[in-house]
C-alpha cells in the first residue's frame, strides 16, 4: 500500500499518483458497506444500465444529484463518452449553429454528428481565426 501523501522538497501534498491517494484502504467502514454492496448486487467489469437495467442504487443518486443541484431531474451515465455523444444531440438539432474548436475530443464530435447541426470550426485556441466565423 503506497501512502496517501508525498513529500517533496520538505513540502507534504496529496499523492495523486497513488492507487489510495484518499487513504481509504484501512477504513473498516468502508470496507464492511463494499461488500454488503456487492453481496447485494454482484460485480461486473461494468454497469451500463442499458445493459444491466436500472436498479435501486441509479434512481437513488440521481434523485440527489438532482436535490444537490436544486433542478427537477437528474440522469446519470456510466460512461463518458455516451454522455456528451448523448446530451448534444439532446439539445441541438439540423439547423442549428455550433462553433467548435478543432480539437474537441470524440465524443463531442460524436455528439455533434449525431445532432445534424451545422457546424464551423476555428483553429485550436486560435481566437483570431475564431472571429473570422461570420
Amino acid at each position: 500500500q503506497s501512502g496517501s501523501t508525498v513529500t517533496i522538497d520538505g513540502v507534504e501534498a496529496v499523492n495523486f499518483a497513488a492507487f489510495d491517494f484518499l487513504n481509504f484502504l484501512g477504513e473498516e467502514s468502508i470496507k464492511k458497506d463494499c461488500e454488503t454492496t456487492i453481496r447485494k448486487y454482484g460485480v461486473g467489469s461494468c454497469g451500463p444500465r442499458g445493459f444491466y437495467g436500472t436498479i435501486d442504487v441509479h434512481l437513488e443518486l440521481e434523485k440527489e444529484l438532482a436535490s444537490f443541484m436544486g433542478t427537477e431531474a437528474g440522469i446519470i451515465y456510466s460512461y463518458d463518452v455516451s454522455t456528451v455523444s448523448s446530451v448534444i444531440p439532446a439539445f441541438l438539432k439540423r439547423g442549428d449553429l455550433v462553433v467548435r474548436d478543432e480539437a474537441v475530443n470524440y465524443a463531442v464530435l460524436s455528439g455533434l454528428d449525431l445532432s445534424r447541426a451545422f457546424v464551423k470550426e476555428f483553429r485550436h485556441n486560435d481566437m483570431a481565426d475564431l472571429e473570422r466565423i461570420p
